[in-house]
């Protein structure tokens, strides 16, 4: 997952996805700014069959007014956070990843409200994108190079915009062209087809 975010609001949601099995409570992922360990530090929920982790960032002070980029990854064995290119945490997943398929969709995409429906941020979120593969060395070190220059890597370049067969699941560009939605909607331009936008909370 990237995002870029703006806020000086230090709880609050940055984002939440969730999957829906074909039948069972609705597995989530969520990125958080907290107050947990400092004031503005990022909080990484994964919630699984697999089992429910938490990452908490090594560093806090991020909810400082300052434009950030922030990538969170997650596999069958590790995750992990980068802010605006540097390494910020790390630890393993408990093996929660996970197995999405035709039965096994994401059914849900939140911008700045968590999967209680509580902690909307005060603020400017830009560039959402989520992946559904590992990138790899390679497209991350791209990503967190560009970052560090103020710059978005574009990512039409690994899948997005296409027919939904490839890599992106999700690209909100949030009005970089004519794809800024209407009301609380929030264009997907991925391609991908489930679900097809986002919703906005703040």
């Amino acid at each position: 997952v990237w995002v870029w975010f703006k806020t000086t609001d230090s709880l609050s949601c940055l984002f939440t996805m969730h999957a829906a099995p074909v039948s069972a409570t609705r597995d989530f992922l969520e990125l958080n700014l907290t107050t947990f360990s400092g004031s503005g530090n990022v909080r990484m929920k994964a919630w699984t069959s697999g089992g429910n982790v938490t990452l908490n960032s090594s560093t806090d002070g991020w909810a400082d007014g300052a434009w950030h980029f922030l990538l969170a990854w997650w596999n069958a064995t590790n995750m992990g956070l980068y802010m605006d290119g540097s390494d910020i945490g790390s630890r393993t997943s408990g093996g929660g990843q996970w197995n999405l398929n035709a039965t096994r969709e994401i059914d849900e995409y939140r911008f700045g409200n968590d999967s209680s429906g509580g902690n909307e941020i005060a603020g400017n979120l830009d560039e959402i994108t989520v992946w559904g593969k590992d990138l790899g060395d390679a497209t991350t070190a791209a990503a967190l190079h560009a970052a560090k220059g103020g710059d978005v890597l574009n990512a039409s370049t690994y899948g997005a915009g296409t027919d939904g067969s490839g890599d992106v699941k999700l690209w909100c560009r949030m009005g970089d062209g004519t794809e800024a939605g209407a009301g609380s909607t929030v264009y997907d331009m991925s391609g991908d087809a489930n679900p097809a936008d986002a919703t906005l909370y703040n």
